[in-house]
């Protein structure tokens, strides 16, 4: 791992006189009893799956109102620290809209987990910084690919595209305002027959926050579909904020149900200064198919947390 973050300091040291590079990152940890989600031990030190730990080094130069860019990023997996890739890609960029090309987010990416509530890192959102409660929700990821984001529309929206090396072709839009937002996408993939369809829509008024999460996956002729549903609730103020959430995940195969579960969380948030996140949360989660017997032998699971995730 030293090296490797060593190599990266060396080539953002040798681009620097030639263009504009930032680096950045975070370290995203969490401790509590999540034996219940994951198998671990009754007390677990983790990395936060919900915003996993990660470096990058962002560079770029302009010439005749056109930006060049380069991204590549880092995730360091818990407890062995080995870094794994995340976004490795160049982008090129103007009043035309921007293209990138590489590792990276897919056009759907958080379309379908818009929200106000300031709670991402234990809420039904990001509910893997539990380590996973089996309620997993569908939306882009990242993966090579060609990607084309439009300019802001109408100063309010943008479209997003990109077809990547499986095959599959994504198409995005958001829309939003100072005190809303809203996001769909849909993807699909030719070689499979697999189609995706989701989206999230999020409001603020006084500190008060809601926001609706939705989307499925049919995998292909016979071979059955996933729905994905969440509500979070929230307050959103100064330095705290505190929200609860509701999730559902269903899956069916050949017509049989294979997944019947629901997860319920209380979430709290601190920032005491820019760039630091102090969090707790506690998640239950439920198999409703009968004879289940999903978290350690039981129905039921539970699983409490708390962390840090801070900025550089």
């Amino acid at each position: 791992m030293k090296k490797a973050l060593l190599a990266l300091a060396v080539a953002g040291a040798a681009v620097s006189a030639q263009a504009d590079v930032s680096i950045s990152g975070h370290t995203n940890y969490r401790m509590g009893n999540t034996e219940d989600f994951n198998g671990s031990d009754n007390f677990s030190v983790a990395n936060n799956g919900a915003s996993g730990t990660r470096f990058r080094i962002v560079a770029s130069k302009e010439a005749n109102g056109i930006t060049y860019g380069s991204r590549q990023e880092l995730g360091l997996d818990s407890g062995s620290g080995a870094p794994s890739g995340r976004v490795s890609q160049i982008t090129i960029g103007g009043d035309f809209g921007q293209f990138s090309l590489g590792q990276g987010w897919e056009s759907g990416d958080d379309a379908t987990e818009l929200d106000y509530s300031g709670t991402y890192l234990t809420s039904a959102g990001g509910h893997s910084g539990f380590g996973g409660s089996g309620v997993s929700n569908i939306d882009g990821g990242r993966d090579q690919r060609l990607r084309y984001d439009s300019p802001k529309l109408g100063g309010v929206a943008n479209i997003a595209v990109d077809f990547d090396d499986s095959d599959n072709l994504g198409v995005a839009g958001k829309i939003g305002g100072d005190n809303w937002k809203a996001a769909m996408y849909i993807e699909n993939n030719d070689v499979d027959d697999t189609d995706e369809l989701g989206g999230s829509i999020a409001f603020k008024v006084a500190g008060f926050t809601a926001a609706l999460q939705l989307s499925q996956k049919e995998l292909g002729t016979g071979a059955g579909d996933a729905d994905y549903k969440a509500v979070i609730i929230g307050y959103n103020v100064g330095k705290m904020s505190l929200a609860i959430d509701i999730a559902t995940r269903e899956d069916e195969t050949n017509g049989v149900k294979t997944l019947d579960r629901s997860t319920k969380g209380l979430n709290f948030n601190y920032r005491p200064v820019g760039g630091v996140e102090l969090y707790a949360g506690i998640r239950t989660a439920e198999d409703d198919i009968v004879g289940a017997t999903t978290y350690n032998g039981e129905k039921d699971g539970d699983a409490f947390i708390v962390g840090g995730r801070i900025k550089f």
